[in-house]
């Protein structure tokens, strides 16, 4: 027999249980998860549960997680821009302090860059598009000669605001990405960004729920590989 899938969206760990615990959900997928959310979580639910770029705690017990290497993925981008002549390398996200996922991309530039800075705009759309035009007037990106983006996402949406400024990518200031997503196929110029199967990432992720709701043997951890992708926003 086949299962239904229920979409939720939870802002803390107690949403989520309750959630959880009103539908019976046979198992339960968490995406981007810190460990101070992970524990709670794992202590209260008996339902077999998966995280996808989840933070391990430090005594889980039965954390079960599929991941990208995102550490070598920001490896590959730092060493790319390392081989193109890039040394002032500032690395951009939407939280103010790196956490997981972004937190291992971020160990990754540091590991070629020690002195990678940190920048972090708002995880909200329209307070960013704010900060990101404020930013540009205020000239601060002249700094650095290559911004390395934790989302292609918000990587696009810089890469807007600079040309609407009349700022040339990649002449005046190189951009890349994370994700290979469709903003980055999409974007003018398109982004040179880290490749990740979110595909396969989400396939993983339910053949070891089934197994775990089927009280079969499954791996704790699966770690998938990513790809340096390189495209016009990085190549004069």
């Amino acid at each position: 027999t086949g299962y239904y899938m229920l979409l939720s969206s939870a802002k803390t760990p107690i949403e989520t249980l309750t959630t959880a615990k009103a539908w019976k959900v046979d198992g339960l997928i968490i995406l981007e998860s810190k460990a101070a959310d992970v524990s709670p979580i794992l202590q209260e639910i008996k339902t077999p549960t998966l995280f996808i770029d989840g933070e391990k705690p430090t005594h889980a017990e039965n954390f079960y997680n599929i991941s990208t290497d995102d550490f070598d993925g920001g490896f590959q981008m730092a060493n790319y821009l390392k081989l193109i002549e890039k040394r002032k390398i500032l690395f951009i996200s939407d939280a103010p302090q790196p956490f997981g996922v972004d937190l291992a991309r971020y160990k990754g530039v540091k590991q070629v860059f020690p002195n990678v800075m940190y920048h972090a705009f708002s995880s909200d759309f329209e307070i960013r598009t704010t900060q990101i035009r404020q930013w540009i007037i205020q000239k601060q990106w002249q700094a650095y000669d290559a911004l390395f983006f934790s989302s292609d996402k918000i990587a696009s949406e810089t890469m807007r605001e600079m040309q609407d400024c009349g700022i040339n990518v990649p002449n005046d200031i190189i951009i890349v990405g994370y994700d290979d997503s469709l903003y980055a196929r999409t974007s003018r110029p398109q982004l040179t960004t880290i490749r990740q199967n979110i595909a396969l990432k989400g396939q993983k992720a339910v053949e070891t729920l089934v197994k775990l709701i089927n009280h079969e043997n499954a791996a704790f951890e699966i770690q998938l590989q990513s790809e340096l992708i390189i495209r016009d926003s990085s190549t004069i």
